[in-house]
């Protein structure tokens, strides 16, 4: 079963650190926290990045964001306190990420939550102080099944594939959903999803229509909430794939507020349409981190393969 893998976690997280760094540099406001420019100037803070799920071991990354000085210290004598529910438990160091200009310590925690599970992490220092954070593991989704027919739209090809899946009712939920196709079921391919059949992707922007964001969604991770159909407890999502294959792996996303918040700053930074033109929409940033920057975030995950049992050819 895929998840959010290692790869897509570190290259998640790598274009976070660009990202945040580069909103710093605008001093946007956080949509928890408020950042103050001259506070930073001149001074580190730590940057922590932790998704625990119940179904994959728990990675927590610290490093420190880059002063305007250019002049980077890496944290020094590092200790972590992770506690599930309250317990402490214990965390293992495994390795120092020195790919690119962010020194990177890993860690992991000792055991694996489960849904419902409070996660909370404080990471001291001894030369940047301390910070901490805390995440609830979701409920999991449920896809209760899939179905698929051949679509055209504009005269272009598709498949649409139609998913049924269970919605927590009356509860505000977030979610994601990611499309990976095949023709053997060994090599998968992400898929891109067209979302102009889906209403609960293609209006998740909150902004302005007129001022023309496109839609695209970070690394296919194509995230949405449920305040439109908070009083329904199924809802069917209709993803339209051009890509032909011969079977479609869905994996349906129960994340949490932050996960949410996180990806939705990503992708409001990459559709801001206006910012090509100089006239940029100022986008607020992210972070739950107390005392520090970055994000602590959990997710469960639903995943089933569905196959095409005719395929029309181009």
């Amino acid at each position: 079963m895929e998840i959010l893998t290692t790869s897509h976690k570190e290259k998640m997280r790598n274009i976070i650190q660009i990202v945040f760094v580069y909103i710093l540099a605008w001093a946007l406001s956080s949509c928890q926290d408020h950042f103050d420019i001259n506070q930073l100037e001149g001074k580190q803070q730590l940057l922590v990045y932790c998704f625990p799920s119940d179904i994959d071991s728990t990675d927590i990354q610290v490093s420190a964001t880059m002063p305007f000085s250019n002049i980077y210290e890496m944290p020094k004598g590092i200790n972590i306190h992770c506690y599930v529910n309250g317990k402490e438990e214990t965390t293992r160091y495994l390795r120092n990420d020195d790919s690119d200009e962010w020194n990177k310590f890993i860690y992991r925690l000792s055991v694996i939550p489960k849904e419902g599970d409070e996660i909370k992490i404080v990471v001291e220092t001894e030369n940047l102080g301390s910070a901490s954070c805390s995440t609830t593991i979701p409920s999991s989704p449920t896809i209760d099944s899939i179905s698929a027919r051949p679509i055209q739209i504009d005269g272009d090809k598709y498949q649409q594939i139609c998913i049924n899946m269970k919605n927590f009712k009356r509860e505000k939920s977030y979610y994601a959903v990611k499309v990976y196709g095949s023709w053997d079921k060994k090599n998968w391919g992400l898929c891109d999803i067209n979302t102009y059949s889906e209403p609960l992707l293609n209006n998740y922007i909150m902004g302005i229509p007129a001022f023309n964001e496109d839609r695209n969604f970070y690394d296919g991770f194509y995230i949405f909430e449920n305040s439109s159909i908070l009083n329904d407890s199924a809802y069917t999502l209709h993803l339209n794939i051009e890509e032909n294959r011969g079977y479609y792996k869905v994996l349906l996303y129960h994340i949490s507020e932050p996960m949410y918040a996180f990806f939705k700053t990503i992708n409001d930074q990459t559709n801001n349409e206006f910012g090509k033109y100089g006239l940029s929409f100022i986008h607020p940033t992210y972070s739950n981190i107390k005392n520090g920057c970055g994000v602590m975030a959990g997710y469960t995950i639903d995943a089933k393969i569905h196959e095409i049992k005719e395929n029309y050819e181009e």
